[in-house]
């Protein structure tokens, strides 16, 4: 087993491979009442296609992610999740385009409840009444999506800046789409991609870490087939696929959505430093003392504020501002003016007080398990250890960033989605 000190952050990581390729990340917390346990599968609703050594290409119809995970976390007598929940544990499951994350946290007999998750993840049972129950909670997740605005102006989003499949279909999952998938579709993903290869595993609190690595190889299999290759085409940075869509809803207000193209991640350590300066771009451009903010609120664009952030995942990546405003146009064309202004100067005390903001940030979500568990994990599937983050700030300049909007801010890079309210009231 690997132990790693960061001295810069106060912290310890504990790492392992287990024999079937399983990668385990166990970071203590002493004092903690709570333990956490985090299991990210490298299988999301961009996974479409994808192709096994000596075997042709197979595709996936939209929704076989998310339905998988209801699926699995109804368990194998009765729903696994339920059941902890019953025992006074805090679980769950989510599907993002990139990954499936399920998750548990309790404060008495972890061991055994990690147990049970583990159990379900590597022994789920197919048949048509249980998919015929995971269609149910599918159906009901993808209800909650489609009626709220804020999660609809951002799948519409993806839908207009990309045009490369699966990441412009990672959130295109229909009812007639989820319908359509057999048990045998579900068998087939579990078997490509439900790999503990495919898999990494991140426990946090108060724990032995000799005896997690144990509880973990005795419940999983010793060995696996190597996990099915995912097919995609990195999106190429540039012109986005739509200027933007429009769609009408049941809400109060406005709701918006800009986003900006930028290139597709890198592996490894540079992946990482991309992470940290799109965020940092992200702040500097609209954060909470940046003059496009200021100018928002002078021009009465927004009450709310704006969410600024840079996300990412295999094939592509996008800086997003979001929020509520009667004129997202006039919202598009301040944050280009601006963006355009902030690139052509340089203001070296302000962009060290948002690094030292963004910084003191990752800091204090380091208290945040949950959080930390899938940083480490994404980093994982990225091929880079998350908390190297603290030594890589310190060497990303103000020149970098603003390079970094030069190349990412521009309009026919970017996309408006926008939600207005039914009837045309605001």
């Amino acid at each position: 087993m690997e132990r790693r000190e960061f001295p810069r952050l106060g912290e310890v990581c504990y790492f392992h491979r287990l024999e079937n390729g399983l990668p385990v990340y166990i970071v203590p917390k002493p004092g903690y009442v709570r333990r956490y346990a985090t299991l990210a599968v490298f299988c999301g609703g961009m996974h479409r296609r994808f192709s096994r050594a000596g075997a042709p290409s197979e595709e996936l119809p939209s929704g076989a992610a998310c339905l998988l995970a209801h699926m699995i976390s109804a368990g194998g007598e009765g729903s696994a999740l339920r059941a902890l929940a019953a025992a006074g544990v805090s679980a769950g499951v989510r599907t993002a385009p990139d990954v499936t994350v399920y998750h548990i946290s309790c404060t008495q007999s972890f061991s055994s409840h990690l147990r049970t998750l583990l159990r379900a993840l590597t022994t789920p049972q197919f048949s048509s009444d249980r998919v015929a129950e995971a269609l149910r909670g599918a159906a009901a997740e993808l209800d909650g999506r489609e009626k709220d605005p804020r999660a609809a102006v951002c799948d519409h989003l993806l839908r207009v800046l990309y045009s490369q499949r699966p990441i412009s279909e990672s959130r295109s999952d229909t009812r007639a789409s989820l319908s359509h998938i057999s048990v045998q579709t579900l068998a087939r993903c579990y078997d490509a991609l439900y790999c503990p290869g495919n898999m990494a595993l991140c426990i946090a609190g108060e724990v032995d870490p000799h005896q997690m690595i144990a509880l973990a190889r005795m419940i999983l299999p010793e060995s696996s087939a190597p996990p099915a290759r995912p097919e995609w085409e990195d999106e190429v940075p540039g012109r986005a696929a739509q200027a933007g869509c429009t769609v009408e809803m049941d809400t109060a207000r406005p709701r918006f959505c800009l986003g900006f193209k930028a290139s597709a991640p890198a592996r490894g350590s540079e992946g990482l430093r991309q992470l940290l300066v799109g965020q940092l771009a992200a702040q500097l451009l609209a954060g909470e003392s940046s003059p496009l903010r200021a100018r928002l609120y002078a021009e009465g664009l927004t009450e709310a504020g704006i969410d600024a952030r840079y996300q990412s995942c295999p094939g592509a990546a996008v800086l997003t501002l979001a929020g509520e405003s009667p004129n997202p146009e006039r919202v598009r064309a301040l944050v280009l003016e601006e963006a355009q202004a902030l690139a052509g100067q340089t203001e070296p005390e302000r962009f060290a007080r948002v690094r030292r903001a963004a910084y003191g940030r990752r800091l204090l979500e380091l208290d945040r398990p949950d959080v930390t568990a899938l940083r480490l994990l994404r980093g994982c599937f990225g091929g880079y250890h998350d908390y190297e983050w603290a030594d890589l700030y310190p060497t990303i300049g103000e020149e970098e960033v603003l390079a970094f909007l030069r190349r990412v801010v521009r309009e026919e890079g970017s996309s408006l989605s926008v939600v207005r309210p039914r009837g045309g009231t605001v």
